[in-house]
């Protein structure tokens, strides 16, 4: 199952009603698992990463969260939702009904998954600290798609799956050398295009502006229209200068198949495409399709799939 911002708010949401957070309804929610940990990562090892996400924001959101989850002492003999919504409302002062807790409630799950998708937070899976990213977006997982006939740039399609970490950020860039404009899948997202000197950044701009803890799927394509123009086509990575959780790279080959195919597994851009090793070699399917995933990317380093049409 493959996990999404949004699988990860409705785990959450889940595991508020009934009888609240325990490791086994935990371990049904396997888009929250994917971002506790890896697989076969111990319950009790997902329980403390999930508590320490809640305690890492603190205050009031903090509070609301864990009484509406079973884990605070005083919620704990509560069997229902309503009965621990009602209690944290009466500890409130003024003193609020349990509709209104709920309605706080929404705003503490979206900053709980903005908290467990960029994963800084202590006993974060992460295991290396990542930079606070620039544009307040947390890029949780993107997708590259590239089909290559007869050994030029057909078509890319690109999906990115952001959180926001900020109320009131306007648009998602991504720059980029190529002229060739986007064509927009999403239908909640605008496109501006604006002009540098050497390249081009493509900003998508949502129907509103973006808010702390709210997902968003951005979806969009871009056809070579100068296909049979071009020069063969030998690699498709990226630079991530901002952090990424998961990122997955396809590429299909339509016509002619390539010799060799390797990870490029971040790179500085002088040092790409690499080479291919007994590490970094990929194999193509019986589809003629080859894939490979990541997971933490930053630092501007290069990462995606490279491949040489000579032996």
């Amino acid at each position: 199952m493959e996990s999404t911002p949004a699988g990860v708010r409705e785990a959450i949401t889940f595991l508020c009603k009934g009888q609240g957070f325990n490791a086994d309804r935990l371990a049904t929610r396997q888009a929250l698992v994917a971002v506790l940990g890896e697989p076969g990562t111990h319950p009790d090892i997902l329980t403390e990463r999930f508590v320490a996400a809640i305690n890492s924001i603190g205050g009031p959101t903090a509070e609301i969260l864990g009484d509406s989850l079973r884990l605070t002492e005083r919620a704990w003999n509560l069997k229902t939702l309503k009965e621990r919504r009602t209690l944290h409302g009466s500890l409130q002062d003024p003193v609020i009904g349990w509709e209104a807790v709920a309605d706080r409630a929404e705003t503490a799950i979206d900053h709980l998954v903005a908290v467990l998708v960029s994963g800084r937070y202590p006993k974060s899976p992460i295991p290396t600290r990542i930079a606070e990213s620039h544009s307040g977006v947390a890029i949780y997982a993107m997708s590259v798609h590239t089909i290559v006939r007869d050994r030029r740039h057909e078509e890319t399609r690109y999906r990115f799956q952001l959180v926001g970490l900020a109320d009131g950020v306007d648009y998602f860039g991504v720059d980029t050398p190529s002229p060739n404009v986007p064509r927009l899948v999403s239908e909640d997202f605008s496109l501006q295009m604006k002009f540098y000197d050497y390249g081009y950044q493509h900003q998508f701009w949502p129907d509103e502006p973006m808010r702390h803890g709210k997902t968003y799927d951005l979806r969009y394509f871009i056809r070579n229209p100068h296909r049979g123009e071009e020069a063969v086509l030998t690699a498709e990575h990226m630079a991530f200068h901002e952090p990424t959780r998961f990122a997955t790279f396809t590429v299909s080959f339509i016509g002619d198949k390539p010799k060799m195919i390797w990870r490029v597994n971040r790179l500085t851009g002088i040092a790409t495409p690499g080479e291919p090793t007994r590490d970094t070699a990929l194999s193509i399917d019986g589809q003629r399709t080859v894939r490979t995933e990541f997971s933490d990317l930053y630092g501007g380093l290069h990462s995606g799939i490279a491949w040489s049409w000579d032996a």
